[in-house]
């Protein structure tokens, strides 16, 4: 499980740094399909884990995790909209990166470190959604 910082971190990042892309929560929820905008995200924190990496009290615990960005788009309209959309998430992601690799700290929580990687696209099962993906692969320091 992604420690909560980290969540509430990047959630945080990603509506305040891209406002223009509805974000709508999907984490054991599920949304009303008929109230959703065209182009909308979510995100996922599918993996982590973590192990101690130093001797002493406290010690040094590292996270490691992945924190992907979701960008669904309704089918039958070209790919351009969820790529530009998901493009415009890592790019803000990849300025954020830059200013935190100097404090680090989330939350008063630890240190992040981060990369976004360029999107993936699939199709929901259903054919209705066209989305584009957006993993950001993390390490947290904390120590405790």
């Amino acid at each position: 499980m992604a420690h909560p910082a980290v969540r509430n971190w990047f959630r945080s990042q990603l509506v305040t740094r891209v406002p223009s892309i509805p974000y709508i929560d999907t984490i054991n929820k599920a949304p009303n399909p008929e109230n959703l905008p065209d182009i909308w995200v979510t995100m996922e924190f599918a993996n982590s884990s973590e192990q101690r990496v130093s001797l002493g009290s406290p010690a040094c615990w590292r996270e490691f995790g992945e924190a992907t960005f979701i960008v669904l788009g309704k089918s039958g309209k070209t790919d351009v909209p969820v790529l530009t959309a998901a493009l415009t998430i890592r790019t803000a992601f990849l300025e954020v990166r830059e200013m935190i690799a100097v404090a680090g700290v989330v939350n008063g929580q630890g240190k992040l470190v981060f990369d976004a990687d360029t999107p993936n696209t699939d199709s929901t099962e259903n054919g209705n959604w066209f989305l584009a993906s957006v993993a950001c692969s993390y390490t947290l320091d904390t120590y405790r």
